[in-house]
């Protein structure tokens, strides 16, 4: 028989102090990085005051109350109902299946009590359906910014 040497290597791992500590570290870094990741996903907080009342303004816009004024000449418009001030308002009609949005009035402000006709080359009777989207003047939480907000899951339906 032939003698052979094994040579023993010497077998030594990594201390559970460390290897505890190096896992801390990768949990941390890849749960930074799935709130990085994240962020973009979470819609900045807009805010809106009125009377010293600050809500958010998805609230406001579900507080928007309007009622449609159809006149017998064709034209149309609505009056401001509710309490909240509208910072302007888009037009969406519909005529003949297809549908279009005035922004022409997205600046024009309208307070609560105070009614507005639509200037249209068309009247009311030839659309299917005549819908407002109230717009809001917010501020950016985050940049404490003033900017448009348009309600657009709270369409008033004049028609």
């Amino acid at each position: 028989m032939v003698n052979r040497k094994i040579n023993k290597i010497d077998n030594k791992g990594v201390s559970p102090v460390v290897s505890t500590v190096l896992l801390i570290m990768v949990v941390v870094v890849l749960a930074l990085i799935i709130l990085l990741w994240m962020w973009g996903f979470i819609q900045e907080a807009k805010t809106k005051k009125i009377d010293d009342i600050e809500k958010s303004a998805d609230e406001f816009c579900r507080e928007v109350t309007i009622e449609p004024i159809l006149n017998d000449d064709g034209s149309y418009g609505f009056e401001n109902k509710g309490s909240v001030p509208l910072f302007g308002f888009k037009v969406k009609t519909i005529m003949e299946g297809s549908s279009s949005i005035d922004e022409s009035n997205k600046d024009y402000h309208l307070n609560p009590g105070f009614a507005t006709m639509i200037s249209d080359s068309v009247t009311h009777q030839e659309y299917e359906s005549i819908e407002i989207i109230p717009v809001l003047l917010v501020i950016n939480e985050k940049t404490t910014a003033s900017e448009e907000y348009p309600c657009l899951d709270e369409l008033k339906k004049i028609k």
